[in-house]
Formats: structure tokens, C-alpha cells, sequence
């Protein structure tokens, strides 16, 4: 129904736009190495996330590539990250089948 005293009635307002998809395994593949980094001590929890940092940063970056979801930059600063403990890990432990 019409408002006759009203010359200019409500117009409904369009949505706004839709939610912006997330990239999380981006993000976990990036907290994942850090806290490889952070964990180094710990040689069960080190390599455990050494290799989901590297996992999860690899998939992360798939998926920001392909399907253009953001956070394409952790994912690239994830596996860098997970690639240093990883190479010293291999390098430590080459050092000591070499020593034996």
C-alpha cells in the first residue's frame, strides 16, 4: 500500500557485498612455522610442525593461486619460514650419521 502524504516512499537497500572467502590453511601454514621455529627444542612437536607448516603452506598457496583466495603472502612466508628449520634438521642430522 501507498503512502498518499508521502511523496517519496522507502526504497528497499541493496545487500552489501558478499563475504570475502578466507584462506585459513594459509594462515596455519604460517602459525605452524613459526611455531616450528619457536619449538625447536622439542624435537617430536619441531617435526611435527615442520611438516603441517610445510603441508598446509603448500595447499594454502595452491589455493590462493587458483582460486585468487587472499593470504597468498603467509603461504609464501610459510614455507619459506618452514624451509629453515627443515634444511637444519637435515643438515644436523647428515652431521651426525657422518660423526658416527
Amino acid at each position: 500500500m501507498t503512502d498518499l502524504n508521502n511523496p517519496h516512499p522507502q526504497v528497499p537497500q541493496p545487500y552489501g557485498a558478499p563475504p570475502v572467502q578466507g584462506n585459513g590453511l594459509a594462515v596455519a601454514g604460517f602459525v605452524c612455522s613459526l611455531v616450528s621455529i619457536v619449538m625447536f627444542w622439542l624435537p617430536g612437536v619441531n617435526f611435527i610442525t615442520w611438516v603441517l607448516g610445510i603441508v598446509f603452506s603448500a595447499v594454502g598457496l595452491n589455493r590462493a593461486n587458483k582460486q585468487h583466495l587472499p593470504h597468498r603472502g603467509l603461504a609464501i612466508s610459510g614455507l619459506v619460514i618452514a624451509l629453515v628449520p627443515g634444511t637444519l634438521l637435515i643438515f644436523i642430522v647428515f652431521l651426525v650419521i657422518l660423526a658416527a
